[in-house]
């Protein structure tokens, strides 16, 4: 039939579209079944990536400063000469004359940069959990 013929297709819907014109099918429940497969892909990605965080001890909100206070309950409060001298951490400090700050970043035993002293104590805490 060469009114349908295509040369490219962009996507999975226009290709369920294109179907549909062909072959005189309703195309809303391939729709309705791609859209559900792409909503449960989503849930799933953000699932792992919050449970990946959650073992790299990145967290957010409540559960940051759950974290944060089980480590200071156990260990009190880190002070940044505290972290420099943990092993396999190292400070890097930087000096941005533009706006006259100082900024300081705390690498981990795996490069994981960590940008305030909250930050380590909130990982240590989650790494409290899991250890």
């Amino acid at each position: 039939n060469r009114e349908f013929k295509k040369t490219s297709i962009s996507s999975v819907k226009a290709a369920i579209h294109i179907h549909a014109e062909i072959t005189g099918d309703d195309p809303m429940p391939f729709l309705d079944e791609v859209d559900r497969d792409a909503e449960e892909r989503k849930q799933k990605r953000a699932l792992e990536a919050r449970e990946a965080g959650i073992v790299k001890g990145i967290v957010k909100g409540q559960e940051r400063e759950e974290a944060i206070q089980r480590f200071r309950d156990k260990h009190g409060n880190l002070e940044a000469t505290t972290i420099k001298m943990l092993p396999g951490f190292r400070v890097e400090c930087k000096y941005l004359p533009v706006c006259g700050q100082t900024c300081v970043t705390y690498y981990d035993q795996t490069g994981k940069g960590w940008t305030t002293i909250k930050c380590v104590e909130a990982m240590f805490g989650m790494k409290m959990l899991t250890d």
